[in-house]
């Protein structure tokens, strides 16, 4: 797999009970992606201009922080294997970091407008419903929203099969933070799992 693009893959959750029986703030925070059940293509296709070989699959990843802290989200790790007996199947590894979209903004006045992101989305404490995956830095004019994920030029299976079924495994790693101070309080990190159809 040589490229992904966008972010996120979260669709059921494993937590861990910390040693006191509480829930901890990791458990406190629920995850989803639509569809539940994304479906591979095996064309070609491009995401920001660059090239995506097939096959590939797309889904929007949401987050329901339910803590009273805010939740930053700053890295994601991805494995996707292909379908098949588990002792046969082939992985493809890849991270995504903030850093791969900072970009350069031309400006009306000729200047040019440095955009560098930090984090793959902040969630404020207390949400009543799910917040879909954002970017933003802050700055007025940089490229912020909502954006899809795309994960693509996947490893195709061998010749006369037609099992375009992958897994998708993620690691969401990030901070709890104070929302009054910002202080980083406690680690985040959720693991999530995606089946193609």
């Amino acid at each position: 797999m040589n490229k992904i693009f966008g972010a996120f893959v979260l669709a059921a959750s494993f937590c861990f009970m910390s040693c006191s029986g509480e829930e901890t703030l990791s458990e406190k925070v629920s995850v989803s992606v639509k569809p539940e059940s994304p479906v591979v293509y095996n064309h070609k296709i491009y995401v920001n201009g660059e090239p995506v070989e097939g096959p590939w699959f797309e889904f929007d990843f949401y987050v329901q922080n339910k803590s009273d802290k805010t939740l930053v989200v700053t890295n994601l790790l991805i494995t996707v294997k292909r379908g098949g007996a588990a002792d046969q199947q082939e992985s493809d590894e890849a991270s995504v970091s903030p850093s791969e979209f900072d970009t350069s903004v031309s400006l009306p006045n000729d200047e040019v407008l440095t955009c560098k992101y930090h984090d793959l989305g902040q969630y404020p404490p207390n949400q009543a419903s799910p917040m879909r995956l954002y970017l933003d830095n802050g700055v007025n004019n940089c490229p912020s929203g909502f954006f899809r994920t795309v994960i693509g030029n996947l490893t195709k299976p061998p010749a006369g099969s037609r099992n375009y079924t992958y897994r998708a495994k993620m690691q969401a790693i990030g901070y709890f933070a104070d929302p009054n101070t910002g202080e980083r309080l406690d680690r985040f990190q959720q693991e999530t799992i995606v089946y193609t159809k």
